[in-house]
């Protein structure tokens, strides 16, 4: 479960900055298709065009197929969105863990989620001291889905996306 963080708007520049970083990785660098559907996923976020990031319009705008393609048939933009999602986690299990920004793309949906991770002044006081926030439980779920030893979420969803 992800957190709005409602005193953050998005900021457009570390967002570009970070996307820049991670298509120069080379999970990303090696690889036109990747670079091109991950930068448009993400800048038609970022300018509010999310009408844009649906498979079909997708397959037109990023891999240039014709305006009557059958997505049904051609899963070009299913295959290449499961392996950016794939490289995604490398790179945030991996050379990114420790960036202040994260954009993944969730399963079932084309829209990037971007998350950031909570400034040390910004955290909140917890009884432990940790300094992780505290999630509200929801209704018939346990803390941390039963195991108390799970670590809390270290990145928090901007604000206005889908947690």
């Amino acid at each position: 479960m992800k957190v709005a963080e409602a005193d953050r708007p998005v900021d457009t520049r570390a967002v570009t900055e970070q996307l820049d970083r991670i298509l120069a990785h080379n999970l990303f660098a090696r690889s036109v298709r990747y670079q091109t559907l991950l930068r448009h996923v993400v800048e038609c976020r970022l300018e509010g065009e999310l009408d844009r990031l649906k498979e079909r319009i997708i397959g037109i705008e990023v891999f240039g197929r014709a305006p009557d393609y059958d997505n049904t048939s051609d899963p070009i933009v299913r295959i290449n969105a499961s392996e950016v999602r794939k490289r995604l986690t490398q790179y945030y299990e991996g050379p990114g863990r420790n960036d202040d920004i994260r954009i993944e793309l969730i399963l079932g949906s084309y829209v990037p989620i971007l998350s950031y991770r909570p400034s040390e002044t910004s955290r909140p006081s917890t009884p432990n001291g940790s300094g992780n926030a505290v999630l509200p439980k929801e209704e018939g779920a346990t803390a941390n889905n039963g195991n108390a030893e799970a670590p809390a979420m270290p990145y928090v969803a901007s604000p206005g996306m889908p947690s």
